[in-house]
């Protein structure tokens, strides 16, 4: 027969892929790496909330702050009231006052007296008292709301 020189291995056609293999085991923990470089800092937003219920921003980085809002809802209904609280202590006595009391004389001049030793009011005549005298009418008198000065609404009361 014949003699076979080496020609080397032969290769045939390439074949379909196999299945994929289990996945391997990790490997052991490298070295830790360099520290980075410092980040900026950041800008803190700092909220409020005024006593009208709007919240809004300030912040220390000189960016826009938010808009404010109204964080208040709609008013709510009256709640009942509360029970009466206890009664308050009496308060210190006050000063006794002066009673003035009026006189009308027949002439028709009113002059007062008081109980607290005060100065009298100036003496003057009443113009019911006027009128009557005027009116030439003796007997004049004057009603009693006229004699304190309250004056009255009926004329012919202070004539007799």
């Amino acid at each position: 027969m014949g003699r076979f020189r080496a020609q080397g291995a032969k290769k045939g056609r390439k074949g379909d892929p196999g299945a994929d293999g289990a996945p391997g085991k990790d490997g052991a923990q490298g070295p830790a790496g360099a520290d980075g470089t410092p980040g900026q800092d950041g800008t803190t937003f700092t909220p409020s909330v005024s006593a009208a219920g709007v919240l809004s921003w300030t912040n220390d980085g000189g960016k826009q702050n938010p808009a404010s809002v109204s964080i208040r809802g709609p008013a709510g209904t009256p709640g009942q009231d509360g029970a009466a609280g206890p009664a308050g202590a009496d308060g210190a006595p006050g000063q006794d006052g002066t009673t003035f009391t009026p006189h009308v004389s027949t002439a028709g001049v009113l002059s007062w007296t008081n109980d607290g030793g005060k100065t009298e009011p100036g003496q003057r005549q009443h113009q019911s008292a006027r009128r009557a005298q005027q009116a030439k009418r003796p007997g004049a008198v004057l009603c009693d709301l006229h004699a304190v000065g309250a004056g009255c609404v009926r004329r012919e009361c202070c004539y007799t």
